[in-house]
């Protein structure tokens, strides 16, 4: 069996995790306050991330 790369980046992973927790679970506000905060830093370092490794 060949494994297959996964086509979705990290946010794109916690963007599914936030759309089923307010679709599955409301009120967990909490929650995705968070999720949407570890969204947001894993988009900023992958944002700098190309940049920093090109330019060496």
């Amino acid at each position: 069996m060949a494994l297959r790369g996964d086509p979705l980046t990290i946010p794109e992973h916690i963007q599914m995790i936030i759309d089923k927790e307010k679709k599955e679970k409301p009120g967990n506000e909490e929650k995705i306050k968070s999720l949407h905060e570890l969204k947001k830093t894993f988009t900023e370092k992958n944002d700098s991330t190309p940049a920093d490794q090109h330019s060496g």
